[in-house]
């Protein structure tokens, strides 16, 4: 697999990530670190924004050919956890990608009078006037889905 340098949306996902299993081990200590190079390289993305065009690219790269190698390498050393992890996030990215298609089409409208949720467990993202009960991608309980302003 090619090595490639991470955007800093990228790292901070990364840190996100490693925060939220730290915080389901327990590891509130560890969690907080990761939480603060979260935020740091969030605001770093804040001044690096791309338009929705350089979004769509990084997702259709990440659909072909990011989560192939990853789920070949996840089938080679039979790791179930990020099997079910990149099934999680392939969806979550078919999702985002259909959410974009909408945007292009509707523009600013697409998201007007409504509300946008996230589930802090997998990223799903919902566009909606309520949340779901519960989430279709990784199936936990609205209480981790929450509002973004």
């Amino acid at each position: 697999m090619d090595i490639k340098e991470l955007s800093y949306g990228e790292i901070e996902s990364i840190f996100l990530n490693l925060a939220n299993g730290c915080e389901k081990q327990y590891n509130e200590e560890e969690s907080k670190l990761f939480l603060s190079l979260a935020k740091y390289y969030s605001e770093k993305a804040e001044n690096k924004s791309g338009n929705i065009e350089d979004i769509k690219k990084n997702l259709e790269e990440e659909m072909s050919t990011l989560y192939v190698d990853a789920k070949k390498e996840a089938e080679l050393i039979n790791d179930r956890g990020a099997k079910r992890a990149l099934i999680w996030s392939e969806k979550v990215t078919m999702l985002m990608n259909g959410l974009i298609n909408r945007y292009k089409l509707q523009g600013d409208t697409f998201l007007d009078n409504t509300k946008i949720f996230v589930c802090e467990i997998c990223g799903f993202i919902y566009v909606g006037d309520l949340k779901p009960e519960i989430c279709p991608i990784c199936k936990v309980p609205n209480e981790k889905i929450h509002e973004i302003v």
